[in-house]
């Protein structure tokens, strides 16, 4: 039995609280006046979570803890993600800039120019910023930003992930896997057809997703530098945005056909049953 919170991309009560325990999903509580809730993240029993504006403004961190919900500006436009470590690290996609916070104190905003910056993580106290305009930035100890890795055009680099010190990129327009080591690229691969989403671990084990194809690949990482796709199955569902795992269990969110797909897995992917939530665009298991 674990909790877990699922955001959806509605203008109103955008995020709700439920319980899932073997296998099926029990609403506890939806929270009011929270729109286009688009990633969500936990540390320290706090639940951050970004929030859009529908109006081409600003849009909001919120920060909940036993359910009190505190606001504070995103500092940019379209929030689409967050990293909760030493700072709250977000990315505002359509603004281009990263917005870092310090004790949820504001520190500093990086505006980048030319960029579409869509994904940010801590490693060595510095930050790995993935740049959607094909670009792999870090902002170091001091606060200056600099470029590790330039792709090639039309890339579109969209999320990372570290495992045992190794980097793993997907890119959306090629639907392509890059493995990083100390900072350089190591390898590249062509997972396939698809626009490339999400990415997460488990155990020896990567997942991603893609749009328009609907699927989600599974690759043994057993070989961290060498990943082998051993499973390509359907997300049961129309755009699988985002994913998460609890024990063995996989949620994944599909956006357009309205569920959360419900799998198991042990070595191989199964699909289980699908629960109707109104656009699901993000979710977390509380750790």
């Amino acid at each position: 039995m674990r909790k877990i919170f699922i955001g959806t991309y509605t203008k109103n009560k955008a995020l709700s609280e439920f319980i899932f325990n073997k296998g099926n999903l029990t609403h506890i509580k939806t929270y009011k006046n929270l729109q286009y809730c688009s990633y969500l993240q936990f540390k320290n029993n706090t639940l951050y979570a970004l929030n859009e504006n529908d109006k081409w403004d600003n849009g909001y961190l919120i920060i909940l803890n036993n359910y009190s919900i505190k606001k504070q500006n995103s500092y940019g436009i379209n929030p689409c993600h967050i990293n909760v470590g030493k700072y709250i690290t977000i990315c505002n996609y359509s603004s281009n800039s990263v917005c870092i916070y310090d004790n949820n104190q504001q520190k500093c905003t990086f505006y980048i120019k030319n960029s579409l910056p869509h994904c940010a993580i801590e490693y060595n106290k510095e930050i790995i910023v993935v740049d959607k305009n094909d670009r792999l930035l870090l902002i170091n100890s001091n606060m200056q930003l600099n470029c590790l890795h330039k792709f090639k055009s039309g890339t579109e680099p969209r999320h990372i992930i570290i495992h045992d010190n190794i980097f793993y990129i997907i890119s959306e327009k090629t639907n392509e896997l890059f493995i990083f080591k100390d900072y350089k690229l190591i390898d590249s691969i062509k997972i396939a057809d698809g626009i490339g989403c999400a990415i997460k671990i488990y155990n020896n084990y990567l997942f991603t997703t893609a749009r328009e194809t609907n699927k989600i690949h599974i690759f043994n990482i057993k070989n961290k530098m060498k990943p082998i796709l051993i499973q390509t199955i359907s997300s049961h569902g129309k755009n699988p945005r985002d994913m998460d795992f609890f024990d063995n269990y996989l949620l994944v969110c599909n956006v357009d056909s309205n569920n959360i797909s419900i799998f198991t897995f042990e070595k191989m992917l199964k699909y289980n049953s699908s629960f109707y939530i109104k656009k699901p665009f993000c979710i977390y298991f509380k750790k």
